[in-house]
């Protein structure tokens, strides 16, 4: 009787593993949307504006800066938007 048990188990196995695999690339095919992550302006580098005697080109540096900390800062207002909202509803998804 053991054994029977162990044999039907066994086959109940196999079943399940080769019934549950995918072929590579099977699962694009069912893929609603594809994510969409977003890009963000690259901290300026330093090094790029100082020149070869060491001074450093403030004006320059500036600019750049400045384009990353609006994008930065954008970016920070969308996600504390979103983090106000999920906190906003979240008590009362989970108390009704």
């Amino acid at each position: 009787m053991k054994r029977m048990i162990a044999i039907l188990l066994i086959s109940i196995n196999i079943i399940s593993l080769t019934a549950c695999t995918q072929k590579a690339g099977e699962n694009e095919k069912y893929q609603v949307v594809a994510a969409e992550y977003p890009s963000m302006a690259k901290y300026p580098d330093e090094s790029k504006y100082t020149k070869l005697n060491g001074d450093f080109d403030s004006d320059g540096f500036d600019k750049v800066y400045d384009a990353w900390w609006a994008d930065r800062k954008k970016q920070m207002i969308n996600r504390m938007v979103i983090e106000m909202v999920w906190i906003a509803i979240c008590p009362r998804l989970c108390h009704s």
